[in-house]
């Protein structure tokens, strides 16, 4: 009896009963904290008196899973603890005030007390948490759940949240590498230097593994060799070495970026780029690549054999991730006759959907009126030179507060025959002098709408907090067509299920393509977004929308995500909606997942199986993530889900966040790129 209890405990069935009570998960003490171990208290309500509660459980996990975890459970009847090995298939019997603790490869636990008190029963153990949990300074969240002698059980809550790791520092290592991108030609290598250093007196052997891409088996052509093969990392030394990229004259053209990982407790490693080219082709470099403030002038040049004329385009990217919105995204077109360098400047608007432009000529310089959230040509003019095979870009800026923190700092250059450089990473600057006072982005998602005739088109609105801002935005609408209407956008707070607008054309509404502005104020703090929307003569179609809501960007093993799609024809008209975390669009190792309305299916490592929630498995996982606390967040306009989604340390990295959605028409959005997500 007592193992069917556990099972469905865990599993958070519920039993329904016209007259039996159900107990009440009360409290966990404490519901947080830090360090190697501590006394916890849960305490449970039952209605019809503690002689109705049958058993209590607390599991400390980074999910609602039994294995390699601390699941205890307490026998309420016979006043007795038990603790699930790391199969969750045998329990350990502690009883009150036993001097020798049980325990697994997570904890051991003490039974400290227990009482019964009028409605409430609670029990107290003393659990210090395991050496493999407090080397990998886990968090791991605390569950609760409870039973009744009639079987009715609570379900999991999450109680809370507790940080293992030990009181001192744990032993780790860094690594840097240089340069960060190199080019050869077919048939050439390219070598980089890495500097392994101990942390907290970490000492012993690193293996590695070399991941391209994303993959373990290298592209045609390419080989890496690490040398010393293997390293002996001294205690709180360093150690250092080389990779060397070879490639032959069969490798495709083309960036492919390499890892070089290290494994030793822990795992950590660096990215490389390595760009394959013809000998001819376009190059883009940046200077300064490193440093720090609040302002600085960049030189961007760009390198052609066949001479600085043949240079189509050269574009220059600042940001924490290859992302053009909410970035410093430049793009200068040399004029066609490109005689001396002269052309235009281009700077994308925050959402990356809007391009303002201003003249740049060589034989005089421009102030430049061009600025964004991010960034702004400020305290210098804008300057351009064409000499040899070389064309020099140089660019004032000055950063926004809102840009604070370290960005990359992103170069290409295109030819006009259509040899491209492909985006390298150049080096990376420090916004420095930022503001700490509370304040917000606004964006617009997901872009560019299309509407004909007499019809409605539907954009998301985001709402990015920064330094903590809390408070609610208003949100106006400007720059609508004529003879159209808006359905207005509600207020939001940073975490809220979004908001969103609607503009609603007639036949009258002139066909064209107009600008709108979006302008979010709260109190005294106001900033715009600015989003295109195309009026098509009556005949045209519309398509289905897919929005990030939330988070847009941020950092972290676990966070909650929200993910909504439009139709014009209502919410159930799309067949789901699909979220995708990944470096690049592939399924594989990656975290991809697909709510169909109802359950949430979750891919496998090598995305060929999918496995979904529901009331018995309300967690999925793979190698990359696990999927829990999955909501139904569909509502008359819009259909969607929220999950909390937990990392696998495994999948570090800085990753994008893409989605996409379906209609019963055969409409589909396709993945976009929506947001990014850095895993620790």
């Amino acid at each position: 009896m007592r193992n069917f209890i556990f099972f469905f405990a865990l599993l958070g069935a519920i039993h329904t009963s016209a007259s039996a009570a159900v107990p009440q998960v009360s409290t966990v003490t404490p519901s947080s904290g830090t360090g190697t171990g501590q006394t916890f208290t849960l305490a449970v309500s039952d209605s019809a008196g503690t002689a109705d509660i049958a058993g209590m459980n607390l599991l400390f996990s980074p999910s609602v899973n039994g294995t390699k975890a601390c699941w205890i459970y307490y026998d309420h009847l016979h006043k007795s603890v038990y603790l699930a090995d790391d199969t969750a298939t045998t329990w350990s019997y502690v009883g009150v005030g036993s001097p020798a603790p049980v325990q697994n490869s997570q904890c051991a636990v003490t039974f400290v007390s227990w009482s019964d008190a009028g409605n409430v029963a609670n029990f107290a153990v003393n659990v210090q948490f395991g050496t493999a949990w407090q080397s990998l300074n886990m968090s791991a969240g605390i569950w609760a759940s409870a039973a009744s002698q009639s079987g009715e059980n609570t379900g999991y809550s999450k109680m809370g949240l507790y940080n293992v790791q030990t009181s001192g520092p744990v032993p780790d290592f860094t690594v840097t590498s240089s340069p960060p991108s190199q080019t050869v030609s077919p048939g050439g290598s390219a070598t980089y230097g890495f500097t392994v250093t101990s942390l907290n007196g970490l000492t012993g052997t690193l293996t590695n593994q070399f991941s391209f891409g994303g993959f373990y088996t290298p592209p045609p052509g390419i080989s890496a060799t690490q040398n010393p093969p293997v390293l002996t990392l001294p205690a709180n030394g360093s150690v250092s070495g080389t990779i060397t990229i070879s490639t032959t004259a069969e490798t495709p053209l083309g960036s492919v970026d390499i890892s070089d990982w290290f494994y030793f407790a822990r795992n950590n490693g660096f990215k490389v780029n390595l760009l394959v080219s013809p000998p001819s082709a376009v190059t883009a470099s940046v200077s300064p690549a490193t440093g720090s403030g609040a302002a600085q002038t960049f030189t961007i040049a760009a390198t052609n054999a066949r001479g600085f004329q043949a240079i189509g385009g050269l574009h220059f990217l600042m940001n924490s991730t290859i992302d053009g919105k909410n970035a410093c995204w430049f793009y200068y077109q040399p004029d066609s006759q490109n005689s001396d360098g002269s052309g235009t400047l281009f700077l994308a608007s925050d959402d990356a959907n809007i391009w303002n432009s201003t003249s740049v000529s060589a034989a005089s310089a421009n102030s430049g009126l061009l600025s964004n959230s991010q960034c702004a040509l400020s305290g210098g003019p804008v300057t351009v030179t064409g000499s040899g095979n070389t064309l020099t870009l140089a660019l004032p800026l000055q950063f926004s507060p809102l840009f604070s923190g370290v960005r990359n700092i992103y170069s290409s250059a295109t030819d006009k025959s259509g040899a491209d450089s492909g985006y390298q990473q150049n080096g990376s600057w420090t916004v420095s002098g930022a503001s700490t006072t509370p304040d917000f982005r606004v964006s617009i998602l997901p872009g560019p709408q299309t509407v004909s005739g007499a019809g409605t088109t539907t954009y998301g609105l985001g709402l990015t907090a920064v330094n903590g801002f809390t408070g609610a935005v208003d949100f106006s609408i400007t720059g609508l067509p004529a003879n159209s209407t808006l359905t207005p956008a509600a207020s939001m707070t940073p975490g809220q299920i979004p908001s969103h607008f609607s503009v609603n054309t007639t036949s009258a509404t002139p066909a064209g393509t107009y600008t709108l502005t979006v302008t979010g104020t709260s109190g005294t703090l106001s900033h715009t977004a600015q989003v295109l929307l195309t009026v098509q003569a009556a005949g045209g179609s519309g398509r289905p929308l897919a929005i990030l809501n939330f988070p847009l960007e941020g950092s972290g093993f676990q966070q909650q995500f929200y993910v909504t799609g439009f139709d014009t024809l209502g919410p159930s008209n799309l067949t789901g909606v699909n979220l995708l975390v990944n470096s690049t669009v592939d399924g594989r190792n990656a975290c991809w997942m697909y709510y169909d309305g109802s359950s949430l299916w979750l891919a496998s490592d090598d995305a060929t199986v999918w496995t979904h929630t529901d009331a018995v498995t309300p967690t999925v996982q793979n190698s990359q993530c696990a999927v829990s606390g999955v909501t139904n967040v569909s509502t008359t306009a819009v259909f969607g889900f929220s999950a909390n989604i937990t990392f696998s340390p495994g999948f570090a990295g800085p990753k994008s966040s893409f989605v996409r959605t379906a209609n019963k028409q055969g409409l589909d959005t396709g993945y976009q790129l929506e947001g990014s997500w850095t895993v620790p």
